[in-house]
């Protein structure tokens, strides 16, 4: 009876379009591979315990989110934990970088489940209406987007304040606002839409370098 009724309620949340929270929500992201691995490719999430063979020449860059730990890794056999990796036979070197952290994890364990990111918050000053609550914040003035599979390009409008739209084409499933566009300003907020999805971030104020690592600028949808 007990496994009845789970499965009774695995399948009214399937058809909500909601996915039980499991320990295969992706922990990281590929922000590097090359050489060796077949089962993972730039922007891929990983979850934990998987597996990537990098062999003997192979390489790879891991972004974690909850911990915002970058590593390097190079040869061996790579298995994914749930905020550092384990190798053997290969070597890894670790460092922390800026990102959104748990928020970041958050959003990415959200992927492909049916959520859109989307919040109602007060105007500032007590103006009527209301604007999307940011759902992450970046820490570079030029964001990368992990996309649905069948979006074609990225709009971003400006929402605390006016300011142009800005369209980003999606190439092999991701779209840098890098060399593609004027960068965002620092301590704005934006919303962020690619076909029938949509994300709002903040830019850190502190923000002033274009670029950075990955997790310092990843908006995924």
């Amino acid at each position: 009876m007990t496994m009845q009724k789970n499965l009774a309620g695995l399948a009214f949340l399937a058809a909500l379009g909601v996915a039980p929270a499991s320990a295969q929500d992706p922990v990281a992201i590929v922000q590097d591979v090359s050489g060796g691995p077949r089962n993972v490719r730039f922007m891929d999430y990983v979850t934990p315990g998987q597996v990537i063979e990098l062999g003997s020449g192979g390489s790879l860059t891991l972004g974690y989110f909850r911990p915002c730990r970058q590593e390097t890794i190079v040869g061996g056999t790579v298995t994914v934990g749930a905020d550092e990796s384990r190798v053997v036979g290969g070597r890894m070197s670790g460092e922390r970088v800026e990102c959104d952290g748990g928020q970041l994890k958050l959003t990415t364990s959200a992927a492909g489940k049916g959520a859109v990111m989307a919040f109602r918050a007060p105007r500032p000053g007590g103006q009527s209406g209301g604007v999307d609550q940011p759902s992450v914040t970046i820490h570079a003035l030029c964001p990368l987007f992990k996309v649905p599979a069948n979006a074609t390009e990225v709009t971003i409008a400006r929402l605390d304040r006016q300011g142009p739209r800005i369209v980003v084409p999606v190439r092999n499933g991701f779209a840098d606002l890098l060399g593609a566009a004027p960068s965002l300003a620092a301590g704005g907020v934006y919303r962020a839409s690619a076909g029938a999805e949509r994300i709002v971030f903040r830019v850190d104020p502190k923000a002033s370098a274009p670029t950075g690592p990955m997790l310092s600028r990843l908006v995924p949808f």
